[in-house]
């Protein structure tokens, strides 16, 4: 769902991460079914897969559908809940440079949990939605180091 927001708010490119096969064949066939709908070029994918398990591979390792192989602006993590893998997925998209420097990350979680960001990231701003609370974080600098050198040229989503 999310993934689907952001084609339609601008994103250029989306890839969903989904363990289960049924969920991912579902989320494969939304996304594409939105992103040939738009008026210019979109790109959606989606890798069925447990997300920390393909975080490991590293960027440099992803091979993204017809050769789009650019650093993530904004990545939103919304595991199930008592998965406890947000500190394993943000140091995954540090160390396996994943992300840019200025990308934001959103983690929603359980409203009844209080999640902390790790010390290599910035707390950008925390919302609570009833049962639900999402956590938007920024690498902070000195722990970044991607090659990104240059500002960023299209939106892309994770």
């Amino acid at each position: 769902v999310m993934g689907c927001e952001a084609l339609q708010k601008g994103a250029q490119r989306v890839l969903a991460v989904e363990s289960d096969p049924k969920t991912a064949k579902i989320c494969e066939s939304n996304l594409l079914l939105l992103a040939k709908n738009q008026e210019e070029e979109k790109y959606a994918e989606v890798a069925c897969q447990e997300v920390i398990q393909f975080l490991n591979s590293g960027f440099k390792n992803y091979k993204a559908s017809k050769g789009r192989t650019q650093r993530f602006d904004l990545v939103y993590i919304d595991p199930p809940y008592e998965a406890n893998i947000y500190s394993k997925a943000l140091e995954k998209l540090l160390t396996g440079h994943w992300i840019k420097k200025d990308s934001l990350v959103i983690c929603e979680y359980s409203s009844s949990y209080h999640l902390a960001g790790p010390y290599s990231w910035i707390e950008v701003d925390r919302r609570t939605y009833g049962a639900t609370s999402v956590l938007l974080m920024s690498p902070k600098p000195i722990h970044y180091d991607g090659t990104d050198s240059k500002p960023p040229q299209t939106n892309q989503s994770m």
